[in-house]
């Protein structure tokens, strides 16, 4: 992405010239310790006022510092409804997205000598950060290797494997004159729209397509109106004037508004009654007219009530959380992910106050078997149903008719895992998967491990020092490659 040489739009810096008078040495001790004490001062106030933007990109420090492509790992990425806020300040822009499994992504442009320029402000431009090479080229690289064998009379496959219908909104926030900026934009996005890869109206109808691109900032409604050739730009219109029946979903897409300018500041106790209902209002204003909704400039701390917030948003039906901690909030629809039933047993657990090893031993299955079955990742028998039942005080009916299905495994969520502990599992197969397989062929020949004719348990050893130690054993069939 980046060359290797970054210009500054505004001219490179001055030199200065230094003094040549002879500098007392006293003085000059006392001025080396103040200005010691004066840089403390300095770091201790910036790394205070950073903290608010660091923070929600600490998560990105545990993906695989890459870029992505269509691969067996991208494809096993779920899409979550997530927008990757400011996007161009991550570490990784667009690829952290991407990974994250984000279905929008936000870029502020601005138009400078013809070009359209990424960044937050005009001091902070550089030109090897363009929206052309910033989002236009890795969106055409990877959509092409999506679409390598795509039947030309199906619709191409989107950026997720896992939801090749699923498109995935660039949000470009114009910051420059519209006059100039706007046919810049239309100009952009040639390569995809040659491809038939950005979402459009034809014959008054809209078009999905694995790209939609929505301008927002200087983006007036006019200019999307009165596009042509091609309509394949929409508005991210303002959800505090939705009364206004301007906005619909052949010009509009998104419909944002600042959380805390719109409906308040959020005290520790939640939203007000006042407050819920007009964020309903709003939400039920915007879905009648088939916009997608999305708040931005909502509370990042305290974690509680951000955490409380996300989840009555997106209860009340909020098409898309903006975030700047991609992770953090896919996390949440990950967890929303499992099973209706295991918010049940969880929460039976929790007010039994038990463990799994208690839980296990009451149904005399392992406590992995247990977890397994708490996530959706195995079936329960009838006796299995019978036994949760009287540990946990639940109807035997309820759970007989959620856990006795077939279940849905190999739920593992993002490759590599962003969650530390599972990470660590993945990490020993990294490290010693060669080491493992070259001794299991030495003593079993050739074949595999079966996961199905399979037990495994967890173990807790202390040794003579105090310290706990992890003793996971692993047991499976082996099952030798049959020739024919």
């Amino acid at each position: 992405m980046p060359s290797s040489k970054a210009v500054p739009l505004n001219g490179a810096s001055k030199g200065t010239m230094r003094s040549a008078t002879k500098t007392n040495p006293y003085i000059f001790a006392f001025g080396v310790v103040g200005a010691a004490i004066s840089s403390m001062v300095v770091m201790f106030a910036f790394i205070i006022a950073g903290t608010s933007f660091i923070w929600p990109h600490v998560s990105e420090l545990r993906t695989s510092n890459h870029k992505v492509n269509s691969s067996p790992g991208l494809n096993s990425i779920l899409p979550a409804p997530c927008h990757s806020h400011n996007d161009y300040w991550r570490l990784m822009p667009f690829h952290s997205a991407v990974e994250a499994g984000c279905i929008g992504i936000e870029a502020d442009v601005w138009a400078v000598q013809g070009e359209l320029y990424v960044g937050h402000d005009l001091g902070g431009l550089s030109t090897d950060r363009t929206l052309l090479s910033m989002y236009i080229q890795p969106l055409v690289e990877l959509l092409q290797s999506q679409n390598l064998d795509t039947n030309p009379n199906l619709p191409p496959r989107g950026v997720y494997g896992r939801r090749p219908d699923q498109t995935v909104v660039l949000l470009v926030d114009l910051k420059s004159n519209p006059n100039t900026s706007w046919p810049l934009l239309l100009k952009r996005l040639e390569p995809l729209r040659q491809k038939g890869w950005l979402s459009h109206v034809q014959n008054g109808r809209f078009i999905s397509r694995p790209i939609t691109v929505v301008g927002t900032g200087e983006t007036e409604l006019h200019l999307v109106n009165e596009a042509t050739p091609f309509r394949d730009v929409f508005l991210d219109a303002p959800l505090d004037q939705l009364d206004e029946d301007l906005y619909k979903d052949l010009n509009s897409y998104y419909t944002s508004v600042s959380f805390e300018k719109s409906i308040g500041k959020v005290g520790s106790k939640g939203l007000k009654p006042e407050q819920l209902t007009k964020l309903r209002d709003q939400i039920s204003q915007a879905h009648s007219r088939g916009l997608k909704v999305r708040y931005w400039g909502m509370p990042y701390w305290p974690l509680h009530v951000r955490n409380q917030l996300r989840e009555v948003l997106i209860n009340e039906g909020v098409d898309v959380l903006n975030a700047d901690d991609l992770w953090e909030a896919r996390e949440i629809f990950s967890k929303r992910g499992l099973p209706a039933f295991s918010k049940t047993l969880f929460d039976g657990k929790a007010a039994k106050d038990l463990s799994f090893e208690a839980i296990a031993k009451h149904l005399g299955r392992s406590e992995v078997a247990v977890a397994a079955l708490f996530y959706g990742q195995a079936t329960a028998s009838s006796e299995d149903v019978e036994k949760l039942s009287e540990i946990l005080d639940l109807p035997k009916e309820a759970l007989a008719a959620q856990l006795t299905g077939f279940p849905n495994r190999g739920q593992a969520g993002p490759m590599p895992p962003t969650e530390p502990l599972i990470y660590r599992l993945y990490e020993i197969v990294q490290n010693y998967g060669y080491a493992y397989k070259a001794i299991l062929n030495e003593k079993f020949g050739d074949g595999i491990m079966s996961a199905i004719c399979f037990s495994t348990t967890v173990e807790k050893e202390v040794d003579e020092a105090g310290s706990p130690w992890v003793v996971i054993t692993l047991k499976g069939k082996w099952l030798p490659f049959s020739r024919f």
